[in-house]
């Protein structure tokens, strides 16, 4: 069965009605890496995106693990590079440490 990835975009508005977002690729689309990468650094350099979120690492995906660390750093990376938030999430039990 083929999967397709769901990037992420959260919306969010403030007092002066003015949207912004946050964008980010969950830990079980880190298979489409390249192709979520690619829409991912593109949209995080528009201004009323505020934050990188949706992002972490899932024990409940097995055989991904290592595939999943490397995106998470890509994003860890990216947010210190752009200076936005940054919302991680971590569904079920990761016997790894983090960051």
């Amino acid at each position: 069965m083929k999967r397709n990835p769901t990037y992420t975009v959260s919306l969010f508005f403030q007092k002066s009605t003015v949207s912004s977002f946050s964008a980010g690729i969950p830990p079980k689309d880190a298979i489409f890496r390249e192709k979520a990468w690619l829409w991912l650094t593109e949209i995080m350099t528009k201004e009323t995106c505020k934050a990188i979120r949706e992002c972490g690492l899932d024990g409940r995906i097995k055989g991904e693990e290592k595939v999943q660390e490397e995106l998470f750093e890509k994003q860890i990376a990216l947010d210190e590079r752009l200076k936005k938030e940054f919302v991680a999430f971590f569904p079920a039990n990761y016997n790894k440490p983090t960051v």
